[in-house]
């Protein structure tokens, strides 16, 4: 029996209370690898652990994982950005907003962008939102 404001009570029994326990989640590592690549200007995003909200937020700051997509390469200018998905066993949308977000970014400074490594599973969700034919995806 819980008692709340006003002098109400209620009760729950405990068939009620397992079944409206709060799901547990087990966060897994997040982590993104800045690599150069081989053509001057290239910079390689490898994405490892699931592109989620939580997932990334529990990893890095808000700030500090936006800053990390505005890595310049040693010496030159930005000239194209890749975003390797091939160690993301799956995303949420916040992942598939922040994919646009840094396309349109991308696209808006001249900087060509892709994306790589996705599992039918992330294919299947870009097809389903229409992203797949807004995003540069390379199979």
């Amino acid at each position: 029996m819980f008692n709340l404001s006003h002098g109400k009570e209620f009760r729950l029994s405990s068939s009620e209370v397992s079944s409206s326990a709060a799901q547990i989640w087990k966060s897994r590592d997040f982590s993104v690898e800045v690599v150069e690549g081989e053509e001057q200007g290239s910079i390689i995003f490898r994405l490892k652990g699931p592109f989620t909200a939580r997932d990334m937020h529990s990893s890095l700051s808000p700030d500090a994982f936006r800053k990390l997509f505005e890595t310049q390469p040693a010496g030159a200018q930005v000239t194209s950005q890749s975003f390797d998905l091939s160690g993301v066993p799956y995303m949420d949308s916040l992942g598939m907003g922040l994919l646009a977000g840094l396309y349109v970014r991308a696209r808006n400074k001249g900087v060509r962008w892709s994306v790589s490594g996705c599992t039918p599973r992330d294919l299947e969700l870009l097809k389903l939102t229409k992203l797949d034919s807004v995003l540069p995806i390379v199979m």
